[in-house]
């Protein structure tokens, strides 16, 4: 998805689809696919919603916020990307298995950098 790559999103989720039955399908999952779909055709807007809810229906803190404040990112919404940048590098982890936070802190702590840099706020930046 975050490669621009629809073609590719669409037969994974058609794979999942296939090997999940629908009783199974949680919606965290279900948002979660309808972001990416939305992340590799480049719809922002659309993706950041997905990744909204997926982030609050979810059972773990920072789960979906990336791909949300990517999407806030790449739509223009830069005070709201920060925000949620900052949500994912300021709270504590409530994923027990620590997959999306191995995966996407330090993504954002290096994005949060590079905008406090661009504001002129070196301190900030460096931390």
């Amino acid at each position: 998805a975050f490669a621009a790559r629809p073609a590719d999103v669409k037969r994974l989720r058609s794979a999942w689809e296939a090997a999940t039955p629908v009783a199974e399908r949680d919606s965290i999952s279900l948002f979660g696919w309808d972001g990416m779909v939305a992340l590799s055709n480049q719809q922002w807007d659309a993706a950041a919603t997905a990744f909204r809810q997926m982030w609050q229906v979810s059972h773990c803190t920072p789960c979906g916020a990336y791909e949300w404040a990517y999407a806030l990112d790449k739509g223009g919404h830069a005070d709201s990307a920060i925000a949620v940048y900052r949500r994912i590098v300021e709270a504590p982890n409530s994923d027990l298995n620590g997959i999306e936070d191995g995966s996407w802190f330090p993504l954002a702590h290096l994005r949060l950098g590079e905008y406090y840099q661009e504001q002129g706020d070196k301190a900030r930046a460096l931390t």
